[in-house]
Formats: C-alpha cells, structure tokens, sequence
C-alpha cells in the first residue's frame, strides 16, 4: 500500500542519514556495502527475473506472433466487436511466441485484470489466450460468465476446436471457432441487458504492481542498511579506545 511504501521510504532515510554520519571512519565497508545494494538490484531486474509483457490492449484480437492473416484477425475482431455492441459482453484473444517462465493461470489473470474485460459489476469479460511456440492455451473467465463458460465447458472448447486445427497448421480456423463456440456459450447466458448494464470503456494505469516492485526494493534496501548501521556500530571504536589511540 502507499502508506507502507512511505513508512519504509522514512524508515531507510534514517539509516541513510546514520551511515552518513559514520562515513569517514568507515568508508571502505560502506562503499562495499553500496555495491552489494547494486549487485542485488541488477539480480532483482535481471531478464531472469521479468515477467511476460501484456500488451495493451488495442482491439478483440492481440496478436503478437503474426500467426493470423490480416483477414483472418479482422474476422474474429469483427465476432467479437458484434458481441460487444449487442451484449455488453467482453471477449479478447491474446496470442504470444511464448510464457517463458511464466505460469500460464497467473498470466492470463494478470492479463485479465489488466485490460478489465467485462462490465463493472457484472464481470462479463472473457479471455481465450495461445501461447504459441509453448503450445499452450487456456479460457479465463470473469465471475459473470462462470455460468456460461465453466471450466469443463473452456476444456471442451480448447480439445474440439483449437487442439485438431492447431495440429493440422490450421491456426486461424481453430482460433475462428473457438471464438465462435464462447460466443454461443455467452449468448445462451441470462446477463444483464446492455441497456440496464451499459458498458463503459476507460482508460486505467495498472499502478498495484509497480507500488509492489517498489515495496520490494524498499524492504531489501531497509535490511541491507540496518545490517550497514550495525555492521558500523560494532566496528566503529568507542571513546575510550580513540582516546588510548
């Protein structure tokens, strides 16, 4: 939260301020400890480390592998704009080369949360994700469409329609009717009218997960200097012994 961000931001201020005042007589073991700060920070931002990017979103179909044919894309766009007018409802396709070491539930969750699919209380949205190279794909579903799409229905969709074209090289045949299959599935849910339910499209900035980053750098950065203060205190010689010096 920002307020913990904060306390931290004061707390390692302090430190910073009390290895400042011991600077001079410790210089050496605080310059190695100012490079053990840097060598943890270039670990923390290693590409080892990065999650997958999400796109922004841009239209019903996000496909960043260049499998689909330009008609083929603005086909499946134009299904899901269609649901979008009549129903309110939210569908996407994201297609990427690969996870990497990313777990294939926790992206299309962030994915989800990320581009807000569906209408705001009513959580229509749905998310039919291919990483390709992996060979890997999955439905996510807001709440609102759990009904319509549970996972015994997502699996079914993935095995009849997308895994026998998939095979057969067929990418944007599989992917037309699989998108044609959840679009049947949604249409057959009772939701909210659009007009009692209207959706409302918005811009937003995904800040949760920077304030996350930065709390993690805070409290690695507030251990590193209470061990640099204590490290210091218990080095530094008392006035007794500067004075017998």
């Amino acid at each position: 939260s920002h307020c913990s961000v904060i306390l931290t931001f004061k707390a390692n201020s302090f430190m910073i301020y009390q290895l400042f005042q011991l600077f001079q007589r410790r210089s050496k073991v605080l310059i190695a400890l100012l490079l053990t700060v840097m060598l943890f920070a270039a670990f923390m931002i290693s590409p080892t480390h990065a999650k997958v990017d999400i796109p922004e979103l841009t239209g019903g179909v996000m496909d960043t592998t260049g499998v689909l044919s330009p008609s083929e894309k603005a086909e499946i766009d134009e299904k899901i704009m269609q649901l979008e007018r009549n129903s309110g409802s939210q569908l996407a396709v994201l297609i990427i080369p690969t996870l990497a070491d990313d777990d294939i539930v926790d992206y299309t969750v962030r994915v989800m949360e990320k581009w807000q699919l569906g209408r705001k209380g009513i959580d229509d949205g749905a998310l039919l994700l291919i990483a390709l190279n992996d060979r890997k794909m999955r439905i996510e579903v807001g709440y609102g469409l759990e009904g319509a799409i549970p996972d015994l229905s997502a699996i079914t969709i993935l095995n009849d329609y997308l895994t026998p074209e998939f095979r057969a090289g067929n990418f944007g045949k599989g992917i037309n009717n699989a998108v044609d299959a959840m679009i049947t599935k949604v249409k057959g849910e009772e939701l909210p009218s659009l007009a009692n339910a209207p959706l409302h499209i918005t811009k937003f900035s995904n800040d949760a997960g920077w304030l996350n980053i930065i709390f993690a750098y805070l409290v690695a950065g507030s251990i590193l200097l209470w061990c640099a203060v204590i490290c210091l205190l218990y080095t530094s010689p008392s006035p007794r012994d500067r004075s017998l010096a």
